[in-house]
């Protein structure tokens, strides 16, 4: 991949994410939940990634079904943990694609995106920051990308985390 190619994929990936933080914010969950691929995995882990969530706790593993449901509760009545919602902002930077994608993503459809967060979130005069890594796996969908994997790795994730009710 020559540098030009480099850069365009990283603006691609950038303007992903951005917007994917802002429909989070927003709550435009269901906007959001319409970027994933049907068998798409939602993992926030405890501690570090280097871990088989299924077969260790984690703070969120979600498969698809999960996340549907996890979003149709957001959107509806019975989030009472969001009530009223959480009022958020997230900071997206430090994007990176994997050195071996091509233009399009590796040669099975998908590319990998590095990403560093900060969200501040403010319900209820309770105020939280949450921080990480995040690593997406995109998979290239009718011409467009769609989460394949969403993997956050809170910097602080294996000490106790107040409300996750929202996605981070």
């Amino acid at each position: 991949m020559t540098p030009v190619q480099r850069h365009d994929l990283r603006l691609a990936a950038e303007d992903f994410l951005h917007r994917e933080a802002r429909l989070l914010d927003t709550h435009s969950y269901a906007d959001w939940e319409a970027m994933w691929t049907d068998d798409g995995v939602y993992w926030v882990p405890v501690g570090n990634a280097d871990y088989d969530p299924k077969t260790r706790v984690s703070l969120i593993y979600e498969e698809r079904p999960a996340l549907s449901r996890r979003v149709k509760r957001l959107c509806g009545d019975s989030a009472y943990a969001q009530i009223p919602r959480s009022s958020m902002v997230r900071i997206v930077s430090n994007v990176e694609v994997d050195g071996s994608a091509n233009g399009n993503g590796s040669e099975n459809g998908t590319v990998d995106v590095h990403s560093t967060f900060v969200l501040h979130s403010s319900r209820r005069d309770i105020q939280d920051v949450f921080a990480g890594r995040v690593h997406h796996v995109l998979r290239t969908v009718e011409g467009s990308w769609r989460i394949a994997r969403r993997t956050v790795v809170l910097i602080d994730g294996d000490e106790p985390v107040p409300n996750l009710s929202f996605i981070i």
